[in-house]
Parts: structure tokens; C-alpha cells; sequence
């Protein structure tokens, strides 16, 4: 069971000041922001800034971003030098030219999927969109009806294309991604680690959603995992938690003050 992380504030800090170097993963909605109905309204505010600014200016530890989001929007809400971002759950490492190469077979159901959820859904949800052609994003927060309906319906239309479970649902907060299965957070985490940083460095991660649940996986005895609940209340293989946003930006300005 994971702990709450100011119980556990002082023997955290001592770890980390024992650190050689420190690589530290951090999700961007729901984490560093709060949750909004029109995702591009979930810009970080001047405190999220300032704290990562000065986490950056700190030699030993190397900063990324990891988020379901299209690289153009996240750089451009957070436009750091030396900031590093994992973008579309891990498919896409611009600091490492790194893209992963999905099956041809994935990317015509993902059309497919596309297109028929397009047909559907045009004129009730607003914020849905291709990420390239990787996967699907359907956001459903601004909905004004019958929300369970609307997501099974959309459930429905992925697995009438995908009959043989190519393909990943991600159900999250009033939001779901469709993804290939051959990647997630967790093997993007491991990649970073093997080959974009030292290997003594202590890895610490802030998520809070089930597509984070794969980096709490494989960081399991490795290092600092903190999960942020948004009100939520699953299982989570994370250490720690903290209520929200503002209590992740807390965390971070008490760890590394």
C-alpha cells in the first residue's frame, strides 16, 4: 500500500540528497495541472514554472516530461530549456530521435477507428483527434449528456475494429486513448533510463493515471514512485501519493528546495 508522501517527507529527502544524479519523470495532466474540459485551457500556472525552473538548474538531475499529449502542445505550455519530453505515452523521444515504429496493420485500424468515430461522434465532442498515426484521443469532459453512454458507444466502435485486441483502450479521467500495445510509459522509462541516463541516478516519477501505473511497474524497488489521486481511489503500485496537483507541486518544491 502506498504511503502518504509527507509522512515519509524527511527519509525522501535524505535519499535524494544522497543521490549522485537523479533522473525525474513527470506526467503533465492531472499532475502538474488540474483537469480541464477543453485540454487546451490546462496551461501550468507560474508556481508549476518557476518550481521546474529551478529543478533544471540543478546539474545532477535530468527533467522529463511524459504525457498522452502531441509533442507541439506540450512544448509550447512549456517552452524550458534543458526540459526533455516523452510525448503520446512514450511513442515519440524527440531528444533521443527516437519514434516508435508501430505496425502497418495497427495504423489502418487506427484509421479505421478514426473515421468511424469522426462519423459518430462529430457534432457531440469537440476535442477529439488522431495522434499522427500512432493512436486516438477521444475527450469527453465537455459532454453534456449521458457520459457512460457516450464512452461505451465509443468502446464499442474500437473493438468493432479491432476484434483480435490489437490495440490498447486506456480508459482515464473522462477521456480515453487508443493505442498500440507494443509501447508504453514503463518501456519509455526503461529506454531513458539504459540509454539517456547515468547508471547510478535515482528515478522519480509523478503520475496519476492507469497509463502511469507501467512506470510505477518497472521503478518497483528502483526508486521514488508517487501517485496523485485526483480523487481517485484505485490500487496503484506507486509508494506514495499525494491528493493533487497542488500537493505534487508541493512535493516537488519540499524535495528539491
Amino acid at each position: 500500500m502506498s504511503e502518504y508522501l509527507f509522512d515519509g517527507l524527511s527519509v525522501l529527502k535524505g535519499r535524494i540528497n544522497d543521490a549522485k544524479s537523479i533522473v525525474i519523470f513527470l506526467d503533465y495532466d492531472g499532475t502538474l495541472v488540474g483537469f480541464r474540459n477543453n485540454p487546451m485551457e490546462a496551461r501550468p500556472s507560474g508556481d508549476v514554472i518557476n518550481v521546474l525552473k529551478k529543478i533544471l538548474e540543478t546539474p545532477r538531475i535530468n527533467t522529463f516530461i511524459i504525457t498522452g499529449r502531441n509533442p507541439e502542445h506540450i512544448k509550447s505550455f512549456l517552452p524550458l530549456k534543458d526540459l526533455k519530453f516523452i510525448c503520446i505515452h512514450g511513442f515519440i523521444m524527440d531528444f533521443a530521435d527516437f519514434r516508435m515504429d508501430i505496425p502497418e496493420e495497427d495504423k489502418k485500424i487506427i484509421g479505421r477507428i478514426y473515421e468511424d468515430v469522426k462519423k459518430e461522434f462529430s457534432d457531440l465532442v469537440s476535442d477529439m483527434n488522431k495522434k499522427e498515426d500512432i493512436g486516438i484521443n477521444f475527450n469527453y469532459r465537455s459532454y453534456k449528456g449521458d457520459k457512460e453512454d457516450l464512452r461505451r458507444r465509443f468502446i464499442e466502435i474500437v473493438k468493432r475494429h479491432d476484434a483480435e485486441g490489437k490495440l490498447r483502450i486506456m480508459d482515464l479521467s473522462e477521456c480515453i486513448n487508443v493505442l498500440s500495445k507494443n509501447w508504453d510509459k514503463g518501456k519509455a522509462v526503461n529506454f531513458v533510463l539504459e540509454k539517456h541516463a547515468p547508471k547510478d541516478a535515482l528515478p522519480i516519477y509523478f503520475g496519476d493515471d492507469v497509463t502511469d501505473e507501467d512506470a510505477f511497474q518497472v521503478l518497483v524497488d528502483k526508486g521514488i514512485t508517487v501517485y496523485v489521486k485526483n480523487d481517485d481511489a484505485r490500487e496503484t503500485k506507486a509508494d506514495f501519493f499525494v491528493k493533487d496537483p497542488d500537493e505534487a507541486l508541493r512535493a516537488l518544491e519540499e524535495l528539491f528546495n
